[in-house]
């Protein structure tokens, strides 16, 4: 998907309720959002696989919960009102979500929904293995809720993450028992985050790294490793600057057909052919 060049004038801030709501806004355009919706209620596909620039799940904050850092992403840090995080995304367009999240839910097409939907995304430097909630103003439930698709998205290798943004410095994996540091800031913001937004299922937000996407009939899975270095203090800290870094696995997550829901994959996935 083009969502760049098509766009309407991204909304001022996370406040800008009127701009993330308007009904004359858009994302995609007219001409790509008709192409897209088309395609979707047409394709005989098993699985229907998206590049998607931007992230599609909805992503609330508490400012309030952030303290002093709420000012570094432009919110008010005395508000206790669950805020859009990045309007540079789907969640400041609203009317472009909802227009195709309605095509793939079945909403006025007299078709069934679109099943396997899977939105393959970058842009934000981080991982994110997400449900797409139906109705994300409501208390989300991974066993119960509604999901119309799934969502993940792709870190960086060398770009800045949250923790280059912030000043803090990266977790070094291999450390606690999760493999991480826990008491790092960006750990921190993920567990918030993973509170407010009960459909994201795994979410890194300062190593970097890459991910492998592998599809079959029963399941689309995909594995997320990280850079790695243990050359000096200062590499592990920020393993982009050393030439010979390796890289670990970190997390796998799949969604099985038909079921729209991201869950925990076995481990990762075995040499490739």
């Amino acid at each position: 998907l083009d969502l760049r060049q098509y766009r309407s004038k991204q909304p001022a801030n996370q406040a800008d309720t009127a701009a993330i709501n308007s009904n004359s806004r858009t994302l995609l355009g007219p001409q790509q959002t008709n192409w897209l919706q088309a395609n979707l209620l047409i394709s005989t596909a098993r699985w229907k696989m998206l590049g998607n620039s931007v992230q599609m799940a909805p992503v609330y904050v508490i400012p309030s919960f952030l303290g002093n850092a709420a000012a570094l992403f432009g919110l008010d840090p005395t508000s206790t009102t669950p805020t859009p995080f990045n309007v540079d995304s789907w969640d400041g367009y609203n009317e472009s979500r909802r227009q195709i999240l309605g095509a793939i839910a079945g909403v006025g097409t007299g078709r069934p929904p679109v099943g396997n939907c899977v939105f393959l995304t970058g842009d934000i430097h981080s991982n994110f293995s997400c449900d797409i909630p139906a109705d994300p103003t409501t208390p989300y439930s991974p066993a119960t809720s509604l999901s119309l698709g799934t969502e993940y998205v792709c870190a960086s290798v060398t770009s800045d993450n949250l923790n280059e943004i912030v000043g803090a410095p990266e977790r070094i994996p291999g450390i606690s028992p999760d493999g991480y540091v826990s008491s790092n800031s960006a750990a921190t913001f993920e567990l918030l985050l993973k509170g407010v937004n009960g459909w994201i299922r795994d979410l890194n937000l300062d190593l970097h790294g890459y991910s492998v996407v592998d599809v079959t009939p029963a399941r689309t899975q995909v594995d997320n490793w990280v850079l790695t270095s243990s050359a000096s203090v200062a590499f592990a800290a920020d393993p982009r600057i050393d030439p010979n870094a390796g890289c670990i696995f970190r997390s796998a997550y799949q969604t099985l057909n038909l079921t729209q829901k991201t869950i925990p994959a076995a481990g990762p996935l075995g040499p490739r052919a």
